[in-house]
């Protein structure tokens, strides 16, 4: 009976040791992480990889594109939020859904998080098996297949930030193309053959089904329409680059399509194989030279170096160039595939993202957005609405004929040397603060934004 007891008592203070230890050691946990937690908002920083063509060129993003970018984050155990991300200089802020910027106070405890960024601006989060965007009969026209310009909307890139440490609000991100992208190089013997040549790819999938936020992969139906895509129109001349043949003495002439910009996807085989397509006039007929994508290609890399590839699927961040040659064997036109380059989309080095949400962001924009607002409302002719619309919109946003202002700054205008010579002509606008205010004159306005709207208007001065 007294060793029964001892066991018991030896039992309880070993459970008060582990206890204690665990108490001491959840202290200890908090106390490095309350001490090791950066303050102030997340700064978010975004390079494309690779090139963004359709976000505008020299890698930048343009202003209409501003408010697209998603921000996703751990913000309870195990489930993700996913709020609007804007950039202005390369660094981005994300908001919470009642306006304040995100802070690791927003951020729930783990051992490690990974942060999410994408340029897919629609928020309807369908399942957990499925975080991100079930795509809409519009919205799958928006990123259908179609040519790598500056106009296109069909460029959708994803990248992801993982660190291990609430120390810095400072999260980096490579942003990496999740579509595919797809040029034709056309050889003949001939300068002029395909002057007005037509090129068709028939058999493939035009339109994405969804996008995953969390793995950044863009899906398509499980039962897909398969389509034919022109990727060159005969109407316009088609200009070649001579390039030398297999003899000394010879010229080829190699015709270039556009490049085009695709939804990843398995390419099928058989008789549902893609076909190329050429067709051209000859001796005044219509004359269509046509193969199937081979089921196997040999492929060079940007790197020079070939090797033989399965041709099974167009693949995510990938550029394929396939290279045909045009024969003629009497009656029955062929193409001939040649070794095709395989390669990531074209690296133009790393490009900051610079994308402005319209917004006052430096003292000298509220004096130009005066400027611009007064304008607007004294503008008698279209032509001048027109413009001063546009200048006025740089700032913010009209519903109902009330305009409203972006503040992404603090701005002081202490004396007459900083001070607005000019002032709206009516009160008709209001502004989103964000948490920063505008001190005229030794006074501040944060929160009374209605007494910065009298203040900052002519009829309602002394």
């Amino acid at each position: 009976m007294k060793r029964m007891k001892y066991n018991t008592y030896i039992s309880h203070r070993c459970l008060l040791v582990i206890f204690l230890s665990a108490f001491i050691v959840s202290c200890a946990d908090n106390i490095r992480v309350d001490n090791m937690e950066a303050e102030g908002n997340f700064h978010i920083h975004a390079t494309v990889s690779d090139r963004i063509l359709s976000r505008g060129l020299e890698g930048t993003v343009t202003k209409s594109d501003s408010a697209g970018y998603r921000f996703s984050y751990p913000a309870q155990k195990d489930a993700y939020h996913t709020t609007s991300c804007t950039f202005n200089s390369g660094t981005g802020l994300a908001t919470a859904t009642d306006g304040h910027f995100l802070t690791w106070a927003d951020v729930e405890n783990a051992v490690d998080y990974t942060f999410l960024l994408d340029n897919v601006p629609y928020n309807n989060n369908v399942t957990d098996e499925l975080y991100g965007v079930q795509f809409s009969d519009k919205e799958k026209q928006r990123y259908a297949a179609g040519m790598d310009n500056e106009k296109a909307t069909n460029d959708i890139v994803w990248g992801q930030c993982k660190v291990t440490s609430r120390e810095s609000v400072e999260l980096k991100f490579d942003l990496y193309h999740r579509m595919t992208r797809l040029s034709v190089h056309v050889t003949s013997s001939s300068a002029d053959e395909l002057k007005n040549a037509s090129v068709e790819l028939t058999k493939v999938i035009l339109c994405p089904e969804n996008f995953n936020r969390l793995t950044g992969e863009i899906g398509v139906a499980a039962d897909p329409l398969y389509e034919s895509i022109l990727l060159r129109k005969g109407e316009q001349d088609w200009e070649s680059e001579p390039v030398a043949g297999e003899n000394v003495s010879t010229t080829n002439h190699v015709y270039k399509t556009i490049p085009f910009i695709f939804p990843p996807q398995r390419l099928r085989e058989g008789e549902e194989r893609p076909r190329l397509r050429i067709s051209m006039i000859e001796g005044g007929e219509q004359v269509t030279y046509s193969a199937a994508l081979p089921t196997a290609l040999t492929v060079t890399t940007a790197d020079g170096v070939t090797s033989s590839m399965q041709l099974s699927r167009l693949t995510a961040g990938q550029h394929l160039t396939l290279n045909v040659t045009l024969l003629h064997d009497g009656e029955k036109p062929m193409l001939e595939f040649r070794p095709a380059v395989v390669e990531r989309w074209k690296d133009l080095g790393s490009h900051t993202i610079v994308a402005n949400k319209a917004g006052i962001y430096d003292a000298s924009n509220l004096p130009e957005l005066i400027m611009a607002y007064n304008l607007l409302k004294q503008a008698t002719d279209e032509n001048s609405k027109k413009e001063s619309h546009r200048k006025v919109a740089r700032y913010g946003t009209e519903k109902e004929g009330k305009w409203t202002f972006n503040l992404f700054a603090n701005l002081e205008f202490p004396n007459e040397n900083a001070s607005l010579d000019e002032l709206f002509c009516d009160n008709n606008f209001t502004f989103n603060m964000y948490g920063h205010s505008i001190t005229i004159d030794g006074m501040e306005y944060k929160d009374n934004v209605q007494e910065l709207v009298d203040r900052l208007t002519q009829n309602s001065q002394p």
